[in-house]
């Protein structure tokens, strides 16, 4: 079951993370509806079947939401050293990168 996953089981950076937490405590990682929605796109550099251009035009064509929750992010994060299959090819470059993103 994927209620039983192991910490130690987890990539570093995300293990730091968690061990920080307080019992119960908890993140919100869209933020509060008046800060708007966070939005992430993420790709390899060597991506061959959605390349970085395509993931650009993928958060400019985003709409900008509503005055009182504007989408916000920072544009595509490129992952070095991996193709379209991230979180396989460099599980640690993606989870620091995710947890960069929570945390703002």
């Amino acid at each position: 079951s994927r209620d039983n996953i192991q910490m130690r089981a987890l990539p570093p950076p995300l293990q730091a993370t968690l061990a920080s937490m307080q019992i119960g405590q908890t993140t919100q990682p869209f933020g509060a509806a008046k800060e708007g929605i966070s939005v992430l796109v993420l790709c390899g550099r060597e991506d061959g079947w959605a390349n970085l251009a395509q993931h650009e035009a993928l958060w400019a064509g985003l709409p900008p939401g509503p005055p009182e929750r504007p989408v916000r992010g920072h544009g595509a994060l490129v992952i070095e050293h991996c193709g379209h299959m991230s979180p396989m090819e460099q599980p640690e470059a993606v989870t620091r990168a995710l947890a960069d993103w929570l945390r703002r």
